[in-house]
């Protein structure tokens, strides 16, 4: 996950937890997802991910917020998986009562196969 290659082991969260989270700490949630087909096996995914940041309480909230934002910027323009590259889009981040909220969307094409039934051998 990209969050382990940029932070040194961060707290990471796919669940919203009321209380006893460690802070800093960040809560990754997958906001949107759509899909629609194109051409006969070919389809286009749309995913746009939610990272919010909570920082430590402290004094310089803001200025970590901002770092931290800078970072994700600057680390989720562009994913490398094992065949290839997924760009990051629509990126947008809110710092709003001391917690920094980052918007991406990951889109990108795929090509479905179509499942077909076997036939059963006949024995007469």
């Amino acid at each position: 996950m990209q969050l382990y290659n940029v932070f040194d082991k961060p707290n990471i969260y796919a669940e919203h937890i009321k209380q006893g989270f460690l802070l800093p700490c960040f809560c990754i949630r997958c906001d949107k997802t759509e899909e629609k087909q194109l051409l006969a096996k070919r389809y286009k995914l749309f995913n746009k991910m939610e990272i919010t940041y909570f920082p430590k309480k402290a004094d310089n909230i803001i200025d970590d917020c901002n770092n931290i934002l800078t970072m994700l910027y600057d680390n989720f323009s562009m994913l490398k998986f094992e065949k290839g590259f997924i760009k990051g889009e629509n990126m947008e981040g809110i710092i709003q009562n001391g917690i920094l909220k980052f918007y991406v969307e990951y889109n990108f094409y795929v090509f479905k196969k179509e499942e077909t039934d076997k036939m059963q051998k006949l024995y007469i």
